[in-house]
């Protein structure tokens, strides 16, 4: 009980960041995309989302992060890159979101 998906948790981060200065969706996600990405790799794998998690206080079992990351892996590796994430949260990703990271 008391669980939220990842999307839940996306919205949460980004309702959370978004409070402290107005910034667009994109730069928004951006931002909170950056805070989970822990090693700067560019991608968001299971160890970093169930830290992120944690940190925010969700009790979430290794399975569960590995569910969740499941559901917003769309090419099937194992992890999250920021156009994946974007249409997670139901953003449009940036058209250039391949080539920069």
């Amino acid at each position: 009980g008391g669980s939220i998906d990842f999307e839940e948790f996306c919205q949460l981060v980004v309702n959370q960041s978004a409070n402290e200065v107005k910034l667009t969706p994109l730069e928004d996600a951006k931002r909170a995309f950056k805070m989970f990405d822990t090693d700067g790799s560019g991608t968001i794998d299971a160890s970093e989302l169930g830290n992120a998690l944690r940190a925010m206080g969700q009790k979430v079992s290794d399975e569960e992060v590995k569910e969740m990351l499941a559901q917003a892996d769309d090419d099937g590796t194992g992890e999250i890159d920021f156009e994946e994430y974007c249409r997670l949260i139901g953003l449009a990703p940036p058209p250039d979101s391949k080539a920069s990271s």
